[in-house]
This record gives structure tokens, C-alpha cells and sequence, in this order.
């Protein structure tokens, strides 16, 4: 029986985790890659309560950057889990987590508390 040296364990240690690593890489591109329909602007399209008319900036490192009319930008960061998107928002140093549903076609952002609904911008 031949024995192995600490050598041949570690290059086989490398071999394996330089496996693991690219995987890994490979799931979080196509993680990201199929969240690509949500980058870019989204307009308030349907506001049932009248409120302001704000536009949703997603970005693809996981930054929303909201413009309000008055010229205000609040910044944040978003995620997607179960047809979901959630943003936490840093409003005078504390954060504010909204939520909103996702149309099955991800042609809306829905608001669920007032039915308000954001769509992408040509």
C-alpha cells in the first residue's frame, strides 16, 4: 500500500476547494443574471391613494436608490425571496423595511398595503 504525503493531501485540499469556489461563483451569476428583469428605473403606475409619485432605481450590486418628487434620493438595498421584494431603507439613520409582491410576469412591484404598483420604464 502506498502512503500519501502531506503534500499530495494538501494539493488534492486545493483541487477541492478550488472546485467548491467555482460552483459556488456559478450559482450566485445565475442567482443574479435571473434577477435582470428588475434592474433599471420603475415608475409609480397605479396610486390609489394618491401618493407621492417616487421612482425606484435598482441597481445590479443589491442597491434601490428611491428619487422622491421633492428631489430627495433615500438609498437602500434590496433582495427577492418567494415572489417577494424587500427593501431596507435608511431614513435619519434608522432602517425602514418595505415590502412589495411580484406580479407573476414581473411586470409590477405591487405595494400590498394600498394596491399601489410600480412598473418598469421603457
Amino acid at each position: 500500500m502506498k502512503r500519501r504525503g502531506k503534500a499530495g493531501g494538501a494539493v488534492r485540499e486545493a483541487i477541492v476547494l478550488g472546485i467548491v469556489l467555482v460552483l459556488l461563483a456559478a450559482c450566485s451569476a445565475s442567482t443574479d443574471s435571473g434577477n435582470d428583469w428588475l434592474l433599471g428605473q420603475w415608475e409609480l403606475a397605479y396610486n390609489p391613494e394618491n401618493d407621492d409619485e417616487d421612482v425606484l432605481l435598482f441597481h445590479e450590486d443589491g442597491r434601490v436608490v428611491i428619487q422622491t418628487v421633492d428631489g430627495r434620493e433615500i438609498n437602500g438595498r434590496y433582495r427577492i425571496a418567494n415572489d417577494h421584494l424587500y427593501l431596507t431603507l435608511m431614513l435619519a439613520n434608522r432602517p425602514l423595511e418595505v415590502n412589495f409582491a411580484i406580479s407573476p410576469d414581473h411586470s409590477r412591484l405591487i405595494f400590498e398595503k394600498t394596491g399601489a404598483y410600480y412598473q418598469h420604464s421603457p
